[in-house]
């Protein structure tokens, strides 16, 4: 690697593995807007529209626009929208700061197939993605949001589960986590160090058909992910160019539930791959209350672990044979 390429690589991690210089003032907690856009059913069809353009297969990668920069068209102003929301009274280097955002379209059908199936997603960790693959190494967004744009498929969980710069995990405990069911014009934004996912495994496969549709936002300050470019100026043409309602600041009230590990039904012990964990291959091991975090009286919550093993990160050499995981037929 030439030395030109070693100054874009760059970065300082403070001691909390956050980028140098932008901790103090930012809120990291997790909040849900339950109505953050109120939309009409025209302009909520035209989002979709543009999220299926914006998302895989279709585009390989996420896109960048800078603070700097004027939205080009909805999306970019929809991502624009969420990042002044977050960052209102910060300071930050404006030259080296913006949104890596993206578009998750999934189909029911796809992850469902017994073969080729795609679509889920896994429990991951929001990085610079450059930098994990040439050098393995976490540099995480401060903030990373999600949109939703459907009322239906998987709850986003997040879990307050850290990997150290260099792909080790602190601890393999889990003690708390938060869960938000898909509501059309719901948000929630969190910390970008913790490990997220919506894996399908959670939903019966003879639910009936759907396509979710998630808007995601990662908010990057004083250090610009490397090798992401903005949307492509040739599809600009294909995309809505509209104003944007104005945000709600209405929180959503969180209510949490203890989960309970010995009382039989009251949670569901459940298995999920661990995407580009480090150099090893990890699984999470877990116990969700699944008829609390499925019903639609209650879409957004914390989960608190306080008995041993009741969430935790292993090796996949180290997971028991014997763990039982939902059925997906």
């Amino acid at each position: 690697m030439d030395s030109d390429e070693d100054d874009d690589l760059f970065v300082m991690l403070d001691s909390d593995g956050r980028i140098f210089g932008t901790s103090e003032a930012v809120d990291y907690s997790f909040q849900s807007w339950k109505k953050f856009l109120t939309l009409d059913s025209s302009f909520l069809e035209g989002l979709r529209t543009d999220c299926v353009i914006s998302s895989f297969p279709l585009a390989e990668k996420s896109f960048w626009l800078s603070a700097e920069t004027t939205p080009r068209m909805n999306l970019e102003k929809l991502a624009r929208l969420i990042f002044d929301h977050h960052t209102e009274g910060l300071e930050f280097d404006s030259t080296q700061s913006g949104m890596e955002w993206w578009s998750n379209v999934s189909h029911s059908d796809k992850i469902f197939r017994a073969k080729d199936a795609y679509g889920s997603i896994d429990f991951h960790f929001d990085k610079d993605e450059t930098l994990h693959t040439k050098h393995n190494m976490f540099v995480h967004p401060q903030l990373s949001t999600v949109t939703y744009l459907t009322d239906v498929g998987a709850p986003t969980i997040i879990f307050e589960q850290r990997i150290s710069s260099t792909g080790d995990f602190s601890t393999s405990k889990v003690s708390k986590g938060f869960w938000a069911s898909p509501e059309v014009g719901k948000h929630v934004k969190f910390d970008g160090r913790f490990l997220h996912g919506a894996p399908a495994e959670m939903l019966a496969t003879e639910s009936a058909p759907y396509t979710r549709v998630t808007f995601l936002v990662n908010i990057w300050l004083n250090h610009r992910p490397a090798d992401i470019s903005e949307f492509p100026d040739h599809l600009l043409s294909q995309v809505g160019n509209h104003e944007l309602p104005r945000p709600s600041t209405v929180l959503e009230r969180l209510p949490a539930f203890r989960v309970c590990t010995k009382t039989e039904g009251c949670a569901e012990e459940m298995s999920f791959t661990v995407t580009q964990s480090g150099d090893k291959e990890h699984t999470l091991r877990v116990k969700l209350p699944l008829g609390d975090i499925l019903s639609k009286e209650l879409a957004t919550g914390a989960l608190l672990y306080e008995e041993e093993y009741a969430a935790v990160i292993v090796e996949k050499s180290e997971e028991n044979p014997c763990q039982k995981k939902r059925r997906l037929s």
